[in-house]
């Protein structure tokens, strides 16, 4: 049986971050306190969502909850060979590539994408149980590191939360 959590790609694309931003000393911690290596972890595995809420928890106690929405936006902007895709697509088209591919890379909870191309605007819904607050500022670095990587204009708003009462949590996206 797959563990409930998402592919280690996620969790290197976090690290990534850390590395980046303060330094092989500063990533030995994070790994340090995930209890794996950085080159321990396989991109295609499936990893617990305790090993990417621990990157997450520990950049946000030791860097600011704003460092764990720039790791978000990291990851969306370190595809590797797969960021030469983007800028040639619609953001409608990566709304509606992202809604089929989320569960290939995460196995639980869901998405949702409602896109309005007249009012150039895109709604984006989670659903995932034990969200920390720092999956959703993740999840809205990552979705303005799409608008970064289509060239788009744009902003992101996370207007319904989880740890606000609501039962799920959504972002619109709007572009120019």
């Amino acid at each position: 049986m797959t563990v409930e959590g998402q592919r280690g790609l996620v969790v290197k694309a976090h690290l990534g971050y850390v590395k980046q931003q303060w330094g092989a000393e500063a990533l030995r911690e994070c790994c340090g306190h995930i209890g794996m290596g950085y080159d321990d972890i396989d991109e295609d595995e499936f990893y617990s969502r305790d090993v990417e809420n621990a990157v997450l928890t520990w950049i946000s106690r030791n860097k600011g909850m704003e460092h764990v929405q720039r790791s978000g936006h990291h990851g969306v902007m370190n595809l590797g060979v797969y960021s030469y895709l983007i800028p040639q697509k619609s953001i409608e088209t990566i709304a509606r590539v992202a809604e089929m591919s989320y569960m290939d890379t995460y196995n639980y909870g869901s998405i949702k994408v409602i896109s309005n191309p007249r009012e150039k605007t895109i709604f984006v819904q989670f659903v995932a149980k034990d969200r920390m607050p720092e999956n959703c500022a993740a999840w809205l670095g990552a979705m303005q590191g799409i608008f970064d990587l289509a060239k788009v204009r744009g902003s992101v708003e996370h207007i319904r939360c989880v740890h606000k009462g609501d039962p799920l949590c959504e972002y619109r996206l709007r572009w120019r």
